[in-house]
């Protein structure tokens, strides 16, 4: 990898030591990349692209890639698929039963079926393993253990889980969250309940359309924040896309008499939050 000083005029930046960083070339991060490698810690950087890297759009790519080099030998980013008999297929890593009959059997439809199946492995991975998910668009610019995980892994730390706000994006009320980035300490009760909540909704379904009125998405709203982005006249739609981050919404709102479950209380006292609009312009 080329070398590239810093310029003595910039003073407010620091050389990250090469020690702390993958080096390798980008075939051998490839390589890797397409092995199976079983889950040893919650250092676990997950994402998804269902017919596999080789696949991948090279922008794409390019970014797991930089992921990689980015968080060095200590944390371990694997892309998985649906690929049969891929090292990387996400049955590998969890159980059928986490997941609805359409994905299970492969007969999901619609306009966005590969997002939606993005959106479905995501919470049991975090469940099951602990770590960071991050879509593929995501760009790196600060560390994960600076960003999260030094947050959630303290000893002495009350957080499990740890969230890209996003206030007034998905819904005008404060406090909605990302489901593009984030991270969980292993078996979060908190990830379990956002999950079940959103398989719900594809309860003898195949597709997304016409979420908005099922009524656990009535119980918390729409999108009504994509109203203000030129999305009004479909903002109804824009909520069935986005409806796992209504259903994140809900699961931190809900107070549940017959589980004992208080959203709000776990949100206020477990969460751990990081401002994702202003960080957000240059990505994570």
């Amino acid at each position: 990898m080329r070398y590239f000083a810093i310029p003595d005029g910039a003073t407010g930046l620091r050389e990250v030591p090469q020690s702390q960083l993958d080096l390798r070339n980008a075939s051998d991060i490839i390589a890797e990349l397409n092995t199976f490698r079983p889950v040893t810690s919650e250092k676990n950087v997950w994402a998804f692209w269902d017919k596999g890297l080789d696949a991948m759009y090279p922008s794409y790519r390019c970014t797991v890639l930089n992921w990689v080099r980015k968080l060095g030998p200590s944390w371990t980013v694997r892309l998985v698929d649906l690929i049969d008999g891929s090292p990387n297929n996400i049955y590998n890593f969890i159980g059928k039963d986490w997941l609805p009959d359409c994905l299970v059997s492969m007969t999901m439809d619609g306009a966005h079926k590969a997002q939606h199946a993005s959106d479905l492995i995501r919470l049991p991975l975090l469940f099951e393993h602990g770590g960071v998910w991050m879509d593929v668009g995501n760009m790196l610019h600060t560390h994960l253990d600076d960003l999260f995980w030094n947050a959630l892994s303290d000893s002495e730390s009350r957080y499990e889980i740890g969230l890209w706000i996003i206030t007034g994006q998905i819904r005008k009320k404060w406090g909605s969250f990302g489901n593009f980035m984030c991270a969980a300490r292993k078996e979060s009760i908190f990830i379990k309940n956002w999950h079940n909540g959103f398989k719900e909704l594809w309860k003898d379904r195949t597709n997304e359309r016409d979420f908005h009125k099922h009524p656990l998405i009535q119980e918390i709203g729409i999108a009504d924040g994509m109203a203000d982005w030129d999305f009004e006249e479909k903002v109804l739609e824009m909520s069935d896309y986005v409806a796992q981050m209504l259903i994140g919404d809900r699961t931190r709102n809900l107070l549940d008499v017959e589980t004992g479950w208080n959203g709000r209380d776990f949100y206020e006292k477990k969460a751990f939050m990081v401002e994702g609009i202003n960080n957000g312009i240059l990505g994570p």
